[in-house]
């Protein structure tokens, strides 16, 4: 049965371990076209399954395996079934939980159908499925939008007739999550709080170009979860998804942090090509990196200056300076490790680590996330965070 999960954020382990009976009869289900692949065919055997959720700017992806998928009598792959279910384009939904209580943890469609014949997989086919951004690679055109700023652009793209068509079958969610651009008030710049005058315009570029060129000029994030279309300022979320740790639910484990490459301290500089004079920008951080102030003053005083000839004006600058801060930052603190499988485990959160000890122990946004079903290993959930500081 299929869990709706109204929006809850956050979730406490050992009331998941309850709700779940103690993680004992892991289940999936994959629903093609709205129908459940396991009734293609009896005897149908669903196995190796690994979705890969990212909140980078890559697809997410979803893969398994099928066998038993043979019509007894002519012992050829059975069309009913690939007519049917395993369709090149359809819907495709992967649901995750234990004991018949499942929640969906991927929305997209099956973009490629492999056939394999081999000693260890007799007459098997390997299934992949991919999120909408998947889609929005293949075209690329040239055209002038309506918005005047990215964030009514992104809105736009979306409530065209194709990818109303896309989500009508079932390939992603109506409900966006778009959040504005700091170009759609200028009144920081031009003091009246209007939009910018001019629209927008794509050239040669396909639709996700567009909007990863967009996320990166802004310092936001693109990716899609749940089916929804994600687009908000990078790691702007604080909520803590869960806590997890010995005990609770945390398997094995690899924390690092690193301040090699680390500065305190990054400028921007483009040309006002208006004008002909330097525009710059400068963000500084003073994260807590370790206790004392050994790595402080190993770091004290250090800056990197970037020259971006995309950058034109002093917001440009600021959000070019803030998205190089960032990426420069986050690569202090490093977490993999391996968990119970848990449907309510997505990118785009944070996860705290607990019951470890000191520094160990710490916040990290949640980049990666690979669910693995299998029937050597049963259910797992595989996470990749990092972090900008320790707690």
């Amino acid at each position: 049965m299929k869990e709706a999960g109204g929006g809850q954020e956050t979730f406490d382990y050992k009331k998941l371990k309850e709700e779940y009976k103690g993680f004992q009869y892991p289940e999936m289900q994959i629903i093609i076209n709205g129908k459940d692949l396991a009734s293609a065919k009896q005897g149908l055997i669903i196995y190796d399954l690994v979705c890969e959720l990212s909140s980078d700017f890559e697809a997410s992806i979803a893969s398994f395996y099928v066998s038993e998928v043979l019509d007894e009598e002519k012992k050829l792959y059975d069309s009913s079934v690939l007519k049917s279910y395993l369709v090149l384009g359809g819907s495709a939904q992967v649901l995750l939980g234990y004991a018949g209580k499942l929640k969906e943890v991927f929305c997209g469609f099956v973009s490629r159908v492999r056939f394999i014949h081999d000693d260890e997989r007799p007459m098997q086919i390997e299934v992949t499925l991919m999120d909408v951004k998947g889609i929005m690679m293949s075209n690329s055109c040239v055209r002038q939008l309506t918005a005047k700023s990215y964030s009514e652009a992104v809105k736009e793209i979306f409530a065209s007739q194709r990818y109303q068509a896309i989500q009508s079958n079932g390939i992603f969610k109506a409900q966006l999550k778009v959040d504005d651009t700091p170009d759609k008030k200028r009144s920081g710049s031009g003091g009246n709080g209007e939009d910018s005058p001019d629209t927008i315009e794509m050239v040669d570029e396909s639709d996700y170009d567009f909007i990863v060129k967009a996320a990166k000029k802004f310092n936001f994030e693109f990716f899609i979860r749940d089916g929804t279309v994600i687009f908000r300022k990078n790691k702007s979320v604080s909520t803590v998804r869960i806590e997890i740790g010995i005990g609770k639910g945390l398997k094995s484990f690899d924390v690092a942090y690193d301040i090699t490459g680390l500065v305190t301290e990054v400028e921007v500089r483009g040309m006002d090509d208006g004008s002909g004079t330097l525009v710059n920008a400068v963000d500084k951080r003073t994260n807590k990196y370790w206790g004392g102030n050994s790595a402080k003053s190993l770091l004290s005083g250090s800056k990197k200056v970037y020259f971006d000839p995309t950058v034109h004006d002093k917001s440009e600058a600021k959000n070019r300076a803030e998205s190089l801060m960032d990426e420069i930052s986050n690569r202090f603190g490093r977490l993999e490790c391996e968990c119970d499988g848990l449907p309510e485990l997505i990118p785009g959160y944070n996860v705290k680590l607990v019951n470890l000890g000191d520094k160990a122990e710490n916040t990290f946004y949640i980049t990666n996330v690979r669910h693995v079903m299998s029937d050597t290993e049963g259910y797992k959930t595989y996470l990749s965070g990092e972090a900008s500081s320790v707690n």
